[in-house]
């Protein structure tokens, strides 16, 4: 289990640092109106430079979490990344690519450091967090299904593919392979019919407690393709499958 954590927290440390960018040095042109965790900076009037106080405070906390596992201080460090990230996502953009580690980190928290992965409490929390990593890609394809049924399939799936790398690449250059998937229409058809069934069946491993690795697996070739298609990466949430997925099923297969 300490293991685990250590893995964990190490990821989440990476996926921290990589916001070093928005918190030192960085002065936002816009007022944040601050939601969720965020929300009581606004009672306070604080100056900005708060932002950059709490970021440092959730690296370093996050730090002492890879080699302490005490849960008084995994509290803390789920604090101030739910803190964190609610600032972000106080400037009006709300990003995807982190959810897995802005959702864990809380559920985290609630792991016996003292038990085995495999022992019944640990096992329901391993559980739960995998159901919502899943659950993120399974919502997003009964939203595409929702949209197909009110237009009553009016469209091919060659054209809702077409119309939703067009959203994305309203301001980038065409690279050499996106230009190939254009000029192959039957292709793209293909890989939106695959991404498609790969989303609603995205939730089958917690039902039949069965799959997660190569539920892992086809979740990081489809971000692969997303990012080969529409430019768009998700690399923290890549680490999130890879690890709560893949690592995670390995690890604890391997106690067995």
């Amino acid at each position: 289990m300490k293991l685990f954590l250590q893995i964990y927290y190490s990821l989440l440390f990476c996926v921290l640092y990589k916001q070093a960018y928005r918190f030192i040095n960085f002065i936002q042109p816009l007022e944040p109106d601050y939601i969720f965790f965020a929300k009581p900076l606004s009672f306070f009037k604080l100056p900005v430079e708060i932002h950059s106080v709490i970021f440092l405070l959730a690296l370093f906390f996050c730090l002492l979490s890879v080699f302490s596992h005490g849960r008084t201080l995994r509290v803390l460090t789920s604090l101030f990344v739910l803190v964190l990230f609610s600032i972000m996502y106080s400037y009006g953009k709300i990003s995807h690519s982190e959810h897995a580690f802005i959702l864990s980190s809380a559920l985290v928290c609630f792991f016996s450091e003292s038990k085995s992965l495999n022992s019944s409490w640990n096992f329901f929390v391993l559980r739960l967090i995998q159901g919502l990593v899943l659950s993120h890609y399974f919502i997003s394809g009964l939203w595409k299904l929702r949209e197909m049924i009110s237009s009553r399939f009016e469209f091919s799936l060659q054209e809702i593919a077409m119309e939703s790398i067009a959203h994305s690449l309203a301001e980038q250059n065409i690279h050499f392979i996106l230009k190939f998937l254009l000029e192959e229409p039957w292709l793209l058809s293909f890989g939106y019919f695959c991404v498609l069934v790969f989303q609603l069946t995205a939730l089958t491993p917690i039902f039949l407690n069965r799959f997660f690795k190569l539920y892992g697996a086809l979740a990081v070739l489809f971000h692969l393709s997303t990012g080969i298609s529409v430019i768009t990466y998700f690399a923290s949430t890549v680490l999130g499958v890879l690890f709560f997925l893949v690592i995670a099923e390995s690890m604890r297969k391997y106690e067995i």
